[in-house]
Parts: structure tokens; C-alpha cells; sequence
């Protein structure tokens, strides 16, 4: 399934997007087909006279949330020097790619460059999913049409199609894998599958350049079998959502990159609960996802951080996601007694 792999390839982690994220490459471009560029509206600045209580919602709770204003972050502790902690969006979009002078400078002077996951090349990718087994496929009689509506089964296996998989794949295949490979739009998995680079792969070049130290937090496996652990009916319950919000995945986008520049991350998951406009699908949905996908991964991230921060001058960029809320990867690192501050 060479196809399957280069959609998962970009999967490093879901987030400074895990509302919307999943990264996808459908093949390689040609010189007739330069990369698309994206364009989308920004949901939540059309919301402010659409919808202004649902927006006064968002932005009161995008506001309450712990470290949830800031993106690049100093970590001290008394006798080593700083390390710099730095929040992420995995799109190839320029906009993101256009580092601060600040953040770039830190990146290029770092010793030590820590990413959430490197070397993702197509025979890793490949053995990953191979080791995955029953976590991807179902393998006991049922199938994804079993938790679907007709109407949901079939846009899916026309969707797939559409990006060269096998109607049969839909089948078989677990909810998750389905919510990751159609969570970009088509116009991403093509500036994808052309070679552009998302951010922390920009990040892991220039590192690799300047002959830096680098170090991948979490596994490719690792990652799989985050998303594998998400309890079905949780997975079931997001793929519906992102069904749900497929035909604004464009703005979804533009409205994601516009909250990650603003410095807003605080505001992703409110607008996420009321784009899914169900209040029991979004919580069901939303709960475990962030439960296996940011809080359980926080954990060990922050243990694998120990020794590295303990040493000091190290460069780190993860999902920007990772960083805020009480559970948040500042939060945490505070606990363990580094000072981290804003360094922007």
C-alpha cells in the first residue's frame, strides 16, 4: 500500500492542528503540476457577525486557557544553559514557514534539536504499519460500514477513491486511519506530495545542515498506535465529526493558520465543538481524542525532556497543542521545576 504510506508520512503529529489535522501525500508532482496554493476563509473571524455569541464563547475560553497566547517559550534552570521551546503546525504553508527572527536564531544556534519524530522515510513508515495488524484493520467479521449511516459509507468510499485507494480499503480500515487521511484538504496533500515541507520538517533540515544533534521524542510507531488507542467508539465519533466539517476543510484550514500565527491556540477546540455543531458527538469525540493524542503523549514527552533540558541549550518544536492547558507540556516542565516564560 505504498499509497497508505505516503499519506501517513506526514503524520508526525496532529497538531499544532489535532482538530484538523492529518498529513497527506497522494505522490509525486510533476513539472505540469506545480503545487497548488491553499486558499480558505477564516471561520472564526466570520463568526464575530454571524455567529457573535458563538464567537464571544470561543474567544472567553480561548482566553481562560492556561499558556494558551503564546507559541515560543524560554525553559531556565539555575547553572544550565536556556533550551527554547517552540510550538508547531505541521503545514507546508509559507506563512508559517517565515520564522520570527527570534525563533530562528534559537533554532540556528542550538546544540541540540529535538523534534517529535525524525527520519521518517518510506521504509520506517512502511515497517510501522506493517507492526500494526489489527490496530488498522478489522479483522474479526465487522467493518467501518458497521458504524455508518449508507449516506457516510459512501461519501467515504468516494473519497478514498478520489485519492487512489481501493474501495474495498474502506472496509477494512479503522475509523481513525480514515479521519487522518481526510483531514487536509486535497490542495495540502498536493503541495505535500511536491516536496514542500511542513515546519518541523524545515525545522529538521536546517538542523541537519548546520550538523546539529537531533533527537525524535516519540517513534512513528509510537505515534500509530496513539491514534490506534483511541477508544472505537471515540474514533467513530471523529470520523462522523470530520465528515461533518469534510467540506470546509479549506477554511478549516486558513482558519487554523490564522489562529497558530495570532498566537490563539487556546480557541482551536472551542471552535472545533461548535463547527461539529453536536454537542454529545463533539465531547465524545473530543474528550478521548485529546486524552490519547495530547495528554497521555504530554506525559512521556516530558520524561523524555528530562535529561535533555537537564543539559540545557537545546532547541525543541512540537504540535503547538502540546504546549497549552493545565495538562500542557509548560504546565508540566513548570512542575518539574524549570521556569518557562514567553521568549517572544
Amino acid at each position: 500500500m505504498p499509497k497508505a504510506r505516503n499519506a501517513l508520512r506526514r503524520l508526525a503529529d496532529i497538531i499544532a492542528a489535532l482538530a484538523f489535522a492529518g498529513f497527506v501525500a497522494t505522490g509525486p508532482a510533476t513539472a505540469k503540476t506545480p503545487p497548488p496554493v491553499c486558499k480558505g476563509n477564516d471561520i472564526l473571524a466570520a463568526m464575530k457577525s454571524d455567529a457573535p455569541g458563538d464567537h464571544r464563547r470561543i474567544m472567553a475560553e480561548a482566553e481562560a486557557t492556561p499558556n494558551g497566547q503564546a507559541l515560543f517559550w524560554r525553559i531556565e534552570r539555575p547553572g544550565r544553559p536556556p533550551s527554547f521551546l517552540l510550538g508547531t503546525i505541521h503545514v507546508t504553508d509559507p506563512r508559517v514557514l517565515r520564522l520570527p527572527d527570534r525563533i530562528a536564531t534559537a533554532a540556528a544556534k542550538a546544540g541540540t534539536v529535538v523534534l517529535e519524530a525524525i527520519d521518517l522515510n518510506e521504509q520506517r513508515i512502511g515497517i510501522a504499519m506493517a507492526s500494526l495488524g489489527t490496530e488498522m484493520f478489522f479483522t474479526d467479521g465487522r467493518s467501518l460500514a458497521n458504524f455508518l449511516t449508507p449516506g457516510e459509507s459512501a461519501k467515504i468510499s468516494t473519497l478514498l477513491r478520489e485519492r487512489g485507494l481501493p474501495a474495498d480499503f474502506a472496509s477494512a480500515v479503522k475509523p481513525w486511519f480514515v479521519s487522518v487521511f481526510l483531514a487536509l484538504p486535497m490542495c495540502e496533500q498536493l503541495r505535500a506530495a511536491a516536496g514542500l515541507e511542513s515546519l518541523d520538517q524545515h525545522l529538521e533540515t536546517m538542523a541537519r545542515k548546520r550538523g546539529a544533534k537531533l533527537i525524535g521524542l516519540e517513534t512513528i510507531e509510537e505515534q500509530f498506535r496513539a491514534m490506534a488507542g483511541i477508544p472505537l467508539a471515540a474514533q467513530v465519533a471523529w470520523l462522523k465529526a470530520s465528515l461533518k466539517l469534510y467540506d470546509r476543510t479549506n477554511d478549516s484550514l486558513e482558519t487554523m493558520i490564522r489562529l497558530y500565527l495570532g498566537r490563539r491556540i487556546g480557541a482551536i477546540w472551542p471552535l472545533t465543538r461548535v463547527m461539529i455543531a453536536n454537542e454529545r458527538l463533539a465531547k465524545a469525540g473530543i474528550r478521548d481524542f485529546q486524552h490519547a493524542l495530547i495528554t497521555v503523549r504530554n506525559q512521556r514527552m516530558r520524561q523524555r525532556l528530562g535529561p535533555i533540558l537537564d543539559k540545557g541549550g537545546a532547541f525543541i518544536g512540537v504540535g503547538a497543542l502540546h504546549l497549552s492547558g493545565a495538562e500542557g507540556l509548560v504546565a508540566l516542565l513548570r512542575q518539574d521545576g524549570y521556569r518557562v516564560v514567553p521568549a517572544e
